[in-house]
């Protein structure tokens, strides 16, 4: 998928092109060491990605006016920075669906950590650009609740209110030692049905005919 930095760097290229004279190129390239007099710019970027995003440049482009002539390099350089940052977090949208904006930009004098390098070319002349990217989706942290709820222990509970409760160990011990009732064998006849009521005798019928016996009628031996 792609990221802000990978939405930067194409839209860079583009503006970079179109705005500056010449129509310099730029181009991924090993990092090396700025140049004395180095400078750049740093953006804040909030939304579904968010974090720092800052781009530095070779000290010696500033004598090349690649923004025009009399126009105040570092000053330029600053608003189409801007721009493109801007550019990169439309880009983000349309590639990935994900919503973020510019919501700080100021000057910087230089980043420890390097993400990724390019090289602008202009006819013979090359500079190094060096870009600091710490733009990432936010980490999700899960309710408080959820993290504090302790393992499911109903075995154990149940254990507990039988060891508390008396009776619930008496019903338990009734239930164990009540005599079983010994299942019918074939042949045998079914239990007297006289005493019933009709529905009952109607439901013991369909029982015994279920388990192959002949049902007894009141007042038959």
């Amino acid at each position: 998928m792609k990221t802000y930095l990978d939405c930067w760097a194409q839209v860079a290229r583009d503006l970079f092109a179109q705005a500056l004279a010449g129509e310099p190129e730029l181009t991924d390239a090993l990092p090396k060491p700025l140049e004395a007099g180095s400078f750049g710019f740093a953006a804040t970027i909030q939304g579904d990605e968010e974090g720092r995003f800052a781009v530095e440049f070779d000290g010696s482009i500033l004598e090349a006016p690649l923004l025009g002539d009399g126009v105040d390099q570092k000053a330029g350089w600053g608003e189409l920075l801007r721009e493109t940052c801007d550019a990169a977090a439309g880009e983000l949208l349309v590639k990935t669906g994900k919503k973020c904006r510019v919501t700080g930009f100021e000057q910087i004098s230089g980043e420890a950590q390097i993400s990724r390098a390019f090289q602008l070319k202009s006819g013979e002349r090359v500079w190094t650009v060096l870009v600091h990217d710490e733009v990432r989706a936010p980490r999700s942290e899960k309710p408080a609740a959820e993290q504090l709820q302790p393992p499911s222990n109903t075995g154990t509970e149940r254990l507990r209110h039988n060891f508390i409760h008396p009776e619930s160990q008496a019903g338990l011990a009734q239930e164990v030692n009540s005599p079983r009732v010994n299942p019918r064998r074939p042949g045998s006849p079914c239990p007297e049905s006289g005493s019933r009521s009709a529905l009952g005798n109607s439901l013991a019928a369909q029982d015994c005919v279920g388990a192959g016996l002949s049902p007894r009628r009141p007042g038959s031996s």
